[in-house]
């Protein structure tokens, strides 16, 4: 039996169940990917889609040894030089490529059973849209670790792309996600007894 046969589930379990993860599960804040002057991009967040094309989020502990954060990835909708999710999609098929992610780093699409992301992985995630199912490229990868040692990163460039009129797009830049660790309460409270400590010496000095 894999690994993954039992700690896929425990990570997507865990991320339903921690608050802050959001059981929101709607477009904001998803990477939309799109295309600029024939070429693939991501439009948005605004962090991530301009120099140097590095997105910083934040993974949470989940009292089981390891810490996760879900990252949503949809097709950006154009109308009128606007973004707007009620219109056609800008893109009909694009690959996110891996190119290197941090050992023990993994990324798992919901409802999948195996990672997509990581060592071992394929590293491959393709996305093609669906007129009849346009939610079908609306896609959630939680990404995992067991072993924190930040910086923790994902590098990946969008590829294979095809704009919805049909027309051939060259690849992306290099994208950077870059993963930090939310302190578990029992850390804040290492940190807060160490402020404590730094001030009664400066206060006897």
């Amino acid at each position: 039996m894999k690994l993954w046969g039992w700690f896929v589930p425990l990570v997507l379990l865990a991320t339903v169940l921690l608050p802050s993860q959001a059981q929101d599960h709607g477009h904001e804040g998803d990477l939309q990917l799109g295309h600029k002057d024939g070429v693939l991009a991501i439009l948005s967040p605004e962090e991530i889609a301009q120099e140097p094309y590095r997105l910083t989020v934040q993974m949470e502990p989940t009292g089981l040894g390891f810490y996760v954060v879900d990252i949503g990835i949809d097709f950006a909708h154009e109308h009128d030089g606007r973004i707007r999710p009620q219109h056609e999609p800008m893109l009909k098929q694009v690959t996110l490529q891996q190119l290197f992610i941090t050992p023990g780093l993994f990324g798992v699409v919901e409802g999948e059973p195996d990672p997509v992301f990581g060592e071992s992985a394929s590293g491959v995630l393709t996305l093609v849209y669906d007129p009849n199912d346009p939610e079908s490229v609306h896609k959630h990868v939680v990404f995992a670790t067991s072993q924190f040692a930040p910086p923790s990163v994902f590098q990946f460039r969008l590829t294979n792309g095809i704009a919805f009129d049909g027309a051939p797009l060259g690849d992306s830049v290099v994208y950077t996600i870059e993963f930090q660790p939310v302190p578990e309460p029992g850390t804040f409270g290492i940190l807060a007894t160490g402020v404590g400590i730094l001030l009664l010496r400066r206060r006897r000095g």
